[in-house]
């Protein structure tokens, strides 16, 4: 009797079961081999608690972005209330363009195939952007530079690229990312869609600066920035953990690029899940909006898959609210009997009291433009009274600042503070405020300088200065802070380079605002106002 040295599927039962069972596990793993990913990217509560918007990247295992969801997909809980979601969006679906910063490493160790592949990758990225999108681009090296300021002009930003080369000979990471991100706080108080992207080999080599890695990612969750960093390097990997704890918890992602190739693909995963992103608008009941920050909790399902994410936002400053009333089963007729009565009644009343209400409405009139009237003549009085109070306090000479120097010699002391001299004058509108000089770069980094509402005068000069900087890129009398009664103003004092604010250089006495970033000769850092 003849026999098949190898068993066929037809011919054996056991085979045949075991095969079954193996394709229907295959089948039903599928899916889960797919995964669900949700990450919470930034959460607009400025209309709370009738609308909050909460952003939410969703991709799968392969990072490619999970499509075609809707309302019936999310639950979204705020401080342990239910939110009732109005209506789910994607980015793309808004219309809108995205305002996107591109920070790009042009340090030493970028030289050759990895600044190359790097350039190829954008060049074709700038292709990519839609006519709506605005791209600003900086370099980061020794410092940081601006490239190419916000534009759609893909001729322009492919030319600003080409020129780039690596040749610095430190890495300011840290110091380029908080610059693209100084750069999109404009946009993101307006609503506009924000992104960063960071490219590099994730080190941070220059000991002139201050900036740390915690502070790009607390600045970024605050104006709310995603950040999607790519890692290329042709050297070691350890320097790629600062990409990749930058992207994760920005609510972006990191792409670890070996290649050109995988570099290419994940530009194209990168924008195919950002035009992805989920828009989730919902109302919360039952919860007070006191300016607190609140804690979110968002799931995302499909199907027998499901992720879940967290953010904190602060709440706008509202009365809850409750949900409306479910409709009642009394008879469409009773409605519109009642409806009809009521419209009867209220014609009643207003023809019989027409000419009553015109009274007192005119009355009431007349009444509120006296109240107002009397209100004005009250605030000129007082506000010539303050004037005449404050000029006296002065003694005599309003515009003039009194300084206290400090002990040694005129060495700047430690804390950096400006002190008033004892008996000189006062500010009473402003006791207790101070103004920090918070130095982030330069020969100064990491120091801190105060001034009191006397003012000062800042320079290197210790004759001319009463806030002394000894450096050299610093005018002997650079500028000069004042108090004006309610805000600290700088102005320029001719200097030789300048004073920024923002980023801008002034050309007026410029009033100061709590967070305001400053560059003074080689000296930048922010402006940080306190109060007693």
């Amino acid at each position: 009797m003849k026999t098949d040295k190898y068993p066929t599927v037809t011919g054996n039962p056991v085979l045949r079961i075991f095969v079954f069972t193996m394709i229907v596990l295959l089948l039903s793993g599928t899916s889960f081999a797919q995964g669900l990913n949700a990450r919470h990217v930034k959460t607009n509560a400025k209309e709370f608690p009738r609308k909050t918007v909460t952003s939410l990247l969703v991709y799968d295992n392969y990072d490619n972005p999970v499509k075609e969801l809707n309302k019936t997909n999310f639950t979204m809980f705020v401080e342990g209330k239910k939110g009732d979601i109005a209506f789910v969006s994607t980015l793309a679906s808004t219309g809108k363009g995205v305002y996107t910063v591109l920070c790009m490493d042009i340090s030493g160790s970028m030289r050759g195939k990895p600044m190359d592949n790097t350039k190829d990758a954008v060049l074709r990225y700038i292709d990519e952007l839609g006519d709506k999108d605005n791209l600003a681009i900086y370099s980061y090296g020794d410092g940081a530079n601006l490239v190419a300021d916000f534009s759609n002009d893909k001729t322009y930003l492919k030319e600003q690229v080409k020129k780039l080369t690596a040749k610095d000979q430190n890495t300011s990471l840290f110091y380029g990312a908080d610059k693209g991100l100084e750069k999109l706080r404009g946009k993101a108080s307006e609503d506009e869609p924000v992104i960063m992207i960071v490219m590099g080999d994730g080190n941070n080599e220059n000991q002139n600066e201050a900036y740390k890695i915690d502070d790009v990612i607390n600045k970024a969750k605050e104006i709310g920035v995603p950040v999607f960093t790519f890692g290329y390097t042709s050297g070691g990997k350890t320097q790629l953990q600062n990409l990749e704890k930058m992207g994760v918890e920005t609510g972006g992602r990191y792409y670890e690029s070996p290649n050109k190739e995988q570099l290419d693909e994940n530009f194209k995963k990168m924008r195919e899940n950002i035009l992805n992103i989920y828009l989730v608008a919902y109302s919360i009941y039952g919860l007070e909006g006191k300016g607190q920050d609140a804690n979110g909790q968002f799931t995302v399902t499909k199907g027998e898959l499901k992720s879940e994410t967290s953010g904190k936002f602060k709440l706008a400053v509202a009365s809850m609210i409750t949900p409306p009333e479910e409709k009642s089963d009394i008879p469409w007729l009773y409605i519109f009997i009642g409806v009809a009565v009521l419209v009867i009644i209220a014609s009643v009343v207003l023809v019989l009291n027409g000419k009553k209400k015109k009274k007192i409405e005119v009355e009431r009139r007349q009444r509120l433009e006296e109240e107002s009237k009397e209100e004005a003549r009250q605030a000129a009085a007082a506000f010539s009274g303050g004037q005449r109070s404050e000029q006296g306090q002065r003694g005599g000479d309003p515009g003039k600042t009194f300084i206290e120097e400090p002990s040694g010699g005129g060495n700047i002391p430690h804390d950096g503070t400006v002190i008033m001299r004892s008996g000189s004058a006062s500010h009473s509108a402003g006791a207790g405020l101070t103004l920090v000089l918070d130095i982030k770069v330069g020969e100064l980094a990491g120091r801190q300088f105060t001034v009191t509402t006397a003012g000062a005068i800042i320079g290197r000069s210790e004759v001319e200065a009463s806030l002394v900087l000894p450096v050299a890129t610093i005018s002997k009398k650079h500028a000069k802070i004042s108090f004006n009664g309610t805000s600290f103003i700088i102005e320029d004092l001719n200097s030789s380079n300048g004073v920024f604010v923002n980023m801008s250089k002034i050309l007026s006495p410029t009033p100061i605002v709590h967070g305001n970033s400053f560059k003074i000769g080689g000296c930048e850092g922010h402006f940080l106002i306190n109060k007693a």
